[in-house]
């Protein structure tokens, strides 16, 4: 997914009725041992990443390249900068907006 698919799917969530309030959450480091984490950061990395190399193919593939990474509040960005170069986006990415309160804060 592209950040032009990605603006597009997250407006049309929205236009369906989703809550744009509501906290996105990435997954944690392990299924085992970690909760999802809410996304926090996003940064410029120019270095190899994993790629769907098709929407119905199994497993994955190595491009190499510029991307945008969301990372989440337990990611520490700072192991990337030994095989990845790094660079802060032109905006910063905005602070959670706790007006939507989770089940555990009612």
């Amino acid at each position: 997914m592209n950040i032009g698919q990605l603006h597009q799917y997250l407006g049309e969530l929205i236009k369906a009725g989703i809550d744009p309030r509501l906290p996105a959450v990435l997954p944690g480091k392990s299924p085992d041992d970690d909760l999802p984490q809410e996304l926090c950061m996003a940064m410029i990395i120019e270095g190899r990443f994993q790629v769907d190399p098709a929407p119905l193919a199994k497993g994955y593939t190595e491009d190499e390249g510029r991307a945008l990474m969301l990372s989440g509040v337990g990611y520490d960005t700072g192991v990337l900068e030994e095989t990845h170069r790094t660079e802060w986006p032109p905006v910063d990415a905005p602070q959670p907006d706790r007006l939507v309160r989770t089940r555990h804060e009612l």
